[in-house]
This record gives C-alpha cells, sequence and structure tokens, in this order.
C-alpha cells in the first residue's frame, strides 16, 4: 500500500527546518509527544550526509489480529534514514521486530520550499505479506503513521510558535 503525507510549516524555511528536523533535543521531545519510545541506535552526521538509525516503540493500541501475530511482543520497529544534506532529501527503510521477512516499509522524505516556509513530503510503500490479514496490517499501519505525522506536524508548529 503506497502512501503520502504531507504537511506544511510557516515561518521557517527549508535550512532551518532542516536543522530543525535533526536536532536530536527537539526529535526527544517530539518522541514524547507523539507517545513513541525512542532510542538512538547510530548517528553520523556529515557536511553532505546523514544517517541515523533509530528503534521506535509506539505506545498504541494494536488491533486483535497483529497483536497475535507479536504473540504479545511489544511492537518496535528500526528506521534507518540516510539522509543528502543540503539536497533536502533521503531514503529510509523501517524493519519491523516481528515477522520481517514478511513486512517491507520504505519510502522517501523530502523537505520543500513553501510559500512563506516549509513543506515535509513522507512517501513510501509498506507491503505485508501475511495470508488474509496483510491488507488489513497495511491499512493500521498507514493510518498509524498519518496519525503520527499529524500529531508531529501540531508538535512542530507549536515548538516553532515558542521560538518566534
Amino acid at each position: 500500500m503506497k502512501y503520502r503525507i504531507e504537511h506544511e510549516f510557516r515561518g521557517i524555511d527549508r535550512p532551518g527546518y532542516e536543522q530543525l528536523y535533526f536536532d536530536e533535543r527537539f526529535q526527544s521531545a517530539l518522541a514524547v509527544a507523539v507517545k513513541l519510545g525512542r532510542t538512538v541506535v547510530r548517528l553520523e552526521r556529515g557536511p553532505e550526509r546523514i544517517v541515523r538509525h533509530v528503534r521506535l516503540e509506539p505506545e498504541r493500541e494494536i488491533p486483535a489480529p497483529m497483536a497475535k501475530l507479536l504473540g504479545g511482543k511489544k511492537l518496535t520497529l528500526d528506521e534507518e534514514l540516510e539522509y543528502e544534506v543540503g539536497r533536502y532529501r533521503g531514503r529510509f527503510r523501517t524493519t519491523p521486530g516481528v515477522l520481517p521477512g514478511k513486512v517491507s516499509i520504505a519510502g522517501t522524505l523530502a523537505f520543500e520550499a513553501a510559500p512563506g516556509g516549509v513543506r515535509r513530503i513522507v512517501e513510501g510503500e509498506i507491503v505485508v505479506s501475511v495470508f488474509a490479514i496483510g491488507g488489513m496490517v497495511e491499512k493500521h499501519v498507514v493510518g498509524n503513521l498519518e496519525k503520527s505525522y499529524g500529531d508531529a506536524a501540531a508538535f512542530t508548529e507549536k515548538w516553532l510558535e515558542g521560538a518566534r
């Protein structure tokens, strides 16, 4: 299932948003706000590239068929992002802690100039190869992504208002 999630932020340009997006203090506060456990596994910053690997633990209810698949385990996701500094784009891959061979999540992150601000665009695809419930799981994950990014956008707006 393909998805595209966009949000615009006013009063900040692409370089400023890029800096904010990769600020660990901001990311830590954001994770708390959207109820997401977050542990940085690897972070390399260079003049042209940022490589960031994080382990994520969403604190959300999971539908019964998904909970059965998890077998009582907590849902964890390992996200690997390679981002091109100054080009305002990156590629990510997310691997769940359960059924990693049956779930594929990958996509792109981009920051585009927008009137009076910047637009964050996340595009990707999730494929769940589990008989009978794969499509339901895909829809649930995309719904959670949309909600999480929406909550993140609201938090970002408040953060930016506090910085002005």
